[in-house]
């Protein structure tokens, strides 16, 4: 294990250690990861990245504006819960000194290896999850969709237009230390992004990311639901089919809160409930996160034999 500084950083964003360890990782038949939809083999030769390793595995960091996103591979479990806390302050004490990163933020959808992760995560000092839905329509192409809700334009972002979407997401975003300033290759990065105005104003954007099988991923879905949600989603919606099938791409994936499920503007897009997925998330700095811990330990006194709490 490498202590942190600025030279290791340097180091993590060349080809290095860590794309070597993935590649011996691959090569195992069990390999525990916190998300299996994504491609490691391509995220380790992210420039951005920030790494941490040891001889079981590695963790990731990619800057994400104020967020921190983790992504995790290891080869055994108990390697993984004896290394993964330090590796992730390790990361955390880069990000704080050579990045933006604020928040750490970790999505886990890899259930059927799951072996207890939640309780590694807590050690880690990740708060409580939010509970995600996967919806997907199979096939924009063949999905009949309706007409598009009278009163609000859907038209494509320019690079003009990132200090509009902050606006946007200042505006309607319940928690700003969960909403990261937008990063600077956010609408180049991205296949599409649709931004839906009311009168000029702008009230709500889609982002999309392409998929395996030419499929596509909603990365950001921000609507103001001060106003009519639901048709301001399905504005974006309807823009993001017409969008899909210029390109021939096929099925698109939008995660949702789990409450909902059941819309019905996402049934009349022919959305369908796919899978589901943890979200945490934690301060990155590991120095607030261990004064945040010892001010919750209580203190102990021993009385003879009794202990006692107080």
């Amino acid at each position: 294990m490498v202590t942190p500084d600025n030279t290791r950083y340097e180091q993590d964003v060349t080809p290095g250690l860590v794309r070597q360890l993935h590649e011996t990782l691959a090569l195992e038949s069990v390999v525990y990861r916190n998300r299996t939809d994504v491609d490691y083999g391509e995220l380790v030769k992210v420039p951005e990245l920030i790494a941490s390793q040891c001889d079981e595995g590695y963790v990731l960091g990619l800057p994400f504006g104020r967020h921190l996103r983790i992504f995790y591979e290891f080869d055994d479990i108990e390697a993984m819960r004896k290394q993964f806390p330090e590796l992730l302050n390790e990361i955390g004490e880069i990000a704080i000194k050579n990045t933006g990163a604020r928040v750490m933020l970790l999505e886990f959808n890899d259930f059927p290896r799951r072996h207890h992760q939640e309780h590694i995560f807590v050690g880690a000092q990740f708060g409580d999850s939010l509970e995600v839905a996967a919806m997907r329509c199979r096939d924009v192409r063949e999905q009949e969709i309706p007409d598009p809700p009278s009163g609000i334009e859907v038209r494509p972002a320019k690079a003009a237009d990132i200090d509009l979407l902050a606006g946007l997401e200042e505006r309607v975003m319940e928690d700003l230390a969960l909403a990261p300033p937008l990063p600077a290759r956010f609408l180049k990065d991205a296949r599409w992004t649709g931004i839906a105005e009311i009168e000029g104003q702008p009230v709500g954007y889609l982002r999309l990311l392409n998929a395996d099988k030419r499929g596509m991923l909603a990365d950001q879905f921000v609507v103001d639901a001060d106003l009519d949600g639901s048709a301001i989603s399905a504005a974006l919606l309807h823009a993001a089919f017409l969008h899909g099938r210029e390109d021939n791409r096929r099925a698109l994936t939008l995660p949702v809160s789990q409450t909902a499920v059941g819309d019905p503007t996402l049934a009349q897009y022919g959305f369908k409930h796919a899978g589901d997925s943890l979200r945490y998330d934690r301060t990155a700095d590991p120095t607030e996160v261990e004064a945040d811990r010892m001010a919750k330990v209580g203190t102990r006194v021993k009385v003879g034999k009794i202990w006692g709490q107080f």
